[in-house]
């Protein structure tokens, strides 16, 4: 009983402060979507000037090996349960993602910015590829992964999730997405990660609580 009463005050701590995080976001994410077509053309011309556009480009080409990389190295290590467990999340993670993401950019339908001439342009439900810049789909990937590698090593959090926003940054810098895009993206990637995680720890709660 002890074991489980601990494990699920974690779990009710890990909810406020995602649910928090991911608010934060939210509501900087639609408060930046009235200011999008006045900011972005600033970013992506000061970028220009300065080596920020060809390190943010070659952010993203890194950006796939990276992630495989870091999910090599958090399914290893640990015992086979744990390695199984540290696998399938972030399979799940990833996979919930992309569903996730590629059916809001169809539903959603904004203009990306270097096709809209940086003007705040929403299309609504349709298939066009170069309609779908809300969310973005690498930020909510990028986020997803840093949620689930926090919980794999929790003492270099900070360290994924500065690589995460890297990965949000550059989008903007190369003129994929808006910053509105980005910042609802970081809150949807967490917010699947989280729902994930707490799926994952709910089975073992179930376990803990069946073998006390």
């Amino acid at each position: 009983m002890g074991l489980s009463i601990i494990a699920k005050t974690e779990v009710s701590r890990g909810i406020r402060s995602c649910l928090l995080l991911v608010a934060l976001l939210v509501i900087s994410g639609l408060l930046a979507i009235q200011h999008d077509s006045s900011i972005q053309p600033s970013i992506v011309g000061y970028a220009r000037e300065t080596p920020l556009r060809a390190v943010a480009e070659q952010w993203q080409k890194l950006g796939a090996t990276l992630g495989i990389v870091l999910f090599l190295l958090a399914s290893l290590g640990g015992t086979g349960r744990i390695m199984l467990r540290t696998a399938l999340t972030f399979i799940v993670t990833i996979s919930c993602s992309g569903v996730v993401v590629q059916g809001l950019k169809h539903i959603v339908g904004r203009v990306r910015p270097n096709d809209a001439n940086y003007a705040t342009i929403f299309i609504g439900p349709n298939l066009t590829s170069n309609l779908d810049s809300m969310p973005s789909g690498h930020t909510v990937a990028a986020f997803a992964m840093a949620f689930a590698l926090s919980g794999r090593y929790p003492k270099s959090a900070n360290l994924w999730y500065l690589l995460a926003a890297g990965v949000a940054v550059s989008r903007v810098i190369v003129d994929r997405h808006f910053p509105s895009d980005v910042l609802l993206g970081a809150a949807l990637g967490i917010g699947i990660g989280w729902i994930v995680r707490w799926s994952f720890n709910r089975r073992e709660l179930h376990h803990i609580e069946i073998g006390e």
